[in-house]
């Protein structure tokens, strides 16, 4: 992870101070949560602009904050500020005048990663920017097995938030409530097997708290604080806290969460009959140079060639070009045959038809997740000749779902974290 980075406004010693005049200056962004209503059984204290306010105070106040090493502190305290960001789009009113924000933590990912993509505030120190321009333990995304992408002469612009700090604070927006709720799941030991993937327990834990302390309940029975107390103790007992839970092997990973109501524990026999290797990444990433240089004598299934041999524009009904794909994966998949699937896979649903059918025939999976710095590869499908309408791009960024090896066998991130 990135050593160097810094979000401006994280309170720092000797005096801890978190000033919220400053951070409403700095980003604005923050500015609609402050029109945002919350239910006032578990929410009295109001909008969710002053509940931030209230748990960015308990945060800064926590010994288990304050003793972090300072990157860490900067990434929870980022975390934290975007914890509720999708709140606002998300509120609804019930009959009883009772407020739900259902799925504000999913949607809260994709908003927050915009934000920390092109905000200049999050923007690297040393980083060349326009004016006015918008733990040791490897874990998923963030691992060590993260390789440098071939970034090439840098656009100026914002560079965002390194790869691998960026997706450490949106697993910390996307499982803020877990170590409140954990109990209220229908597997609880998943629920927490699956999180501790990509994220890091201990501090997902002190976010928990700080946003419990930040808040005024009028229900006398809450049992929030002792949940979040349980949380770390039920979290080793899943073999979970300190990294992800270790296997037998990929076999049986995938197979667990692949098959509800397997055990964690359980030793498959691996009888994968090939590999295919399924590639991920926006319109410009370098998947095409990929394919040159590392596919070899495998077969390529790419949707864009075959959207050219059925001469299918990009804009149309996809459909047909889809089945001929998947109509020349399961010749292969019949043999037994190796081969990579060349397509943009940039959602979780996309990625998993494609893996679902090749788990059909028993092959292995492996992704290759490609993430050059993003305004590189918004400059790059720019200059292509086909390239992708800046809009439809967008919408693919907007989302984006980096791949977890709770999907594959292996997953391989060749980004540049710079």
């Amino acid at each position: 992870m990135s050593s160097e980075w810094r979000i401006p406004g994280c309170p720092e010693p000797p005096d801890w101070r978190v000033d919220m005049g400053v951070l409403r200056a700095l980003y604005p962004w923050l500015e609609p949560l402050g029109e945002c209503p919350q239910d006032p059984v578990f929410h009295a204290e109001g909008d969710v602009l002053t509940h931030l306010g209230m748990v960015l105070a308990e945060l800064a106040a926590l010994p288990a904050f304050r003793e972090l090493p300072e990157l860490d502190r900067h990434v929870l305290f980022a975390g934290t500020l975007l914890h509720d960001i999708s709140k606002p789009e998300c509120t609804r009113t019930e009959e009883g005048g009772r407020i739900r924000s259902p799925g504000h933590a999913v949607k809260g990912v994709y908003k927050a990663r915009r934000i920390l993509t092109d905000d200049e505030a999050f923007a690297p120190p040393g980083a060349a920017v326009k004016p006015g321009s918008a733990g040791d333990r490897p874990r998923g995304p963030t691992e060590a097995a993260v390789k440098p992408g071939s970034a090439g002469d840098r656009p100026r612009g914002p560079t965002g938030t390194p790869f691998e700090v960026r997706e450490q604070i949106l697993a910390l927006v996307r499982w803020h409530g877990l170590p409140a709720n954990y109990l209220d799941k229908p597997d609880p030991q998943r629920a927490v097997i699956l999180t501790s993937l990509n994220t890091r327990m201990d501090l997902l834990t002190i976010l928990a708290e700080a946003d419990h302390r930040g808040r005024v309940v009028v229900k006398k029975d809450d049992d929030t604080m002792t949940r979040v107390s349980l949380f770390p103790d039920f979290c080793a007992e899943c073999e979970a806290w300190s990294g992800p839970r270790a296997f037998a092997n990929d076999a049986s990973r995938v197979h667990y969460f692949r098959t509800p109501g397997a055990h964690p524990t359980l030793h498959l026999y691996d009888d994968a009959r090939c590999e295919v290797t399924v590639l991920s990444g926006l319109p410009g990433s370098g998947k095409d140079t990929w394919v040159q240089a590392n596919a070899g004598d495998r077969e390529v299934i790419s949707l864009d060639d075959i959207r050219r041999e059925l001469n299918v524009d990009p804009a149309d009904d996809q459909s047909e070009v889809v089945a001929a794909a998947y109509d020349r994966a399961k010749v292969l998949l019949r043999r037994g045959e190796p081969f990579v699937w060349n397509a943009t896979n940039v959602s979780r649903i996309l990625r998993g038809k494609v893996i679902d059918l090749c788990a059909a025939y028993k092959a292995r999976v492996r992704v290759v997740y490609l993430e050059p710095p993003i305004p590189l590869i918004r400059e790059r499908n720019t200059g292509r000749a086909k390239r992708v309408p800046e809009r439809v791009w967008e919408r693919l960024f907007d989302k984006l779902d980096v791949p977890t090896l709770a999907e594959a066998h292996a997953v391989e991130y060749l980004v540049d974290s710079l």
